[in-house]
């Protein structure tokens, strides 16, 4: 008997070879994930962090960085990916200062303020009461807690008779803004949770003569949810009667060759994302990604929002590894997440 392949929907190398926007905190977070999936792409990790740096160090922090300072009471000592990632998030908040790692005292900082960067070794100096960008201790903390998320985010398709439609299972309750059970504090537990959500449809745009070029993102619903917390997991409540239609014709209408939907939830302080799962079935699920972004900056004191530009198979890399991966452009996002579902 012949073996059946699989179809797959033809792409040129040249769509994942095109350079995309990423985070810096999501390339720094990659350089610490190890393992065979990304360690190929390590030099091209670290090759956007300095670049990255460079640009953006207008007042020399790098060069001083890289000295070691020798002649301080403290010399200063920091990885290279640190010390560059550093330079771009203090360039971007104006008045930050960044420390030492590994000293046996609490002393030996730069501090970044405005067009001023100096080292300080004084550790009562008050100059270092400004914010901090890469903290030791909660940089090590936040690494901790993603190598510990083991279990994929996903969502699952709930009985909307009984009031609910789907149901968003984090898979970890390490991180502040991913927690789901209710706050101690009655009147914040009683408090709804509001999120945006859409549907997206993606597939690849055909262009003169039939063959495949780019992809195409369309928004095909769009809705206001209540999200109910549970023991582990939201639950989606107080949804309109349009959007819910909307979805469910979406999902109904039979998709054309090479297209998928993808579900987004926008919530204040993270972002998910998935495929969609068969909204009548009860119990289906798919898993996803969900980036706690309100963690990540607090554990590495920067805005997730600063981004350096990566090959786009380099972040599909990333985001093939990372449960919390993440773009900051919805579209190539959703970009991503369709071309890893094609592959193989």
């Amino acid at each position: 008997m012949t073996a059946t392949r699989k179809s797959r929907t033809p792409r040129t190398p040249r769509f994942e070879q095109e350079p995309v926007d990423v985070s810096l905190l999501a390339i720094y977070l990659g350089l610490h994930m190890g393992g065979s999936a990304i360690e190929s792409y390590r030099g091209e990790l670290e090759g956007a962090l300095i670049r990255a740096g460079q640009r953006a160090d207008r007042l020399g922090l790098i060069r001083m960085a890289m000295s070691g300072m020798p002649q301080a009471i403290v010399p200063f000592q920091r990885r290279i990916p640190d010390i560059h990632l550093a330079a771009s998030l203090m360039d971007d908040l104006g008045r930050a200062c960044f420390r030492t790692d590994g000293s046996a005292v609490d002393a030996g900082f730069f501090i970044w303020v405005g067009d001023e960067v100096r080292y300080v070794d004084d550790i009562g100096d008050s100059a270092s009461r400004v914010p901090e960008v890469l903290d030791p201790f909660s940089t090590r903390s936040l690494l901790r807690d993603l190598s510990l998320w083991t279990s994929k985010p996903r969502v699952e398709v709930l009985d909307s008779a009984e009031g609910d439609l789907l149901e968003l299972i984090p898979g970890t309750d390490r991180f502040a803004c991913l927690k789901v059970a209710p706050p101690a504090r009655k009147q914040l537990a009683d408090k709804p949770q509001r999120a945006t959500v859409s549907l997206l449809k993606v597939g690849p745009k055909p262009r003169d003569g039939g063959a495949p070029s780019a992809l195409q993102v369309s928004r095909v619903a769009l809705g206001q949810v209540t999200l109910v917390r549970e023991s582990d997991s939201l639950l989606m409540r107080q949804i309109a009667p349009e959007f819910l239609m909307e979805m469910h014709a979406a999902s109904l209408a039979r998709p054309s060759p090479g297209h998928a939907l993808f579900l987004h939830v926008d919530l204040l302080d993270s972002q998910f994302l998935s495929p969609l799962p068969d909204l009548m079935q009860p119990g289906a699920s798919a898993p996803g990604w969900w980036a706690p972004l309100r963690d990540l900056s607090n554990g590495l004191g920067g805005s997730w929002r600063t981004d350096a530009p990566l090959p786009r198979s380099t972040a599909m890399a990333l985001m093939q590894s990372a449960h919390w991966m993440w773009s900051n452009d919805l579209s190539e996002w959703a970009q991503w997440a369709w071309s890893l579902q094609h592959q193989g």
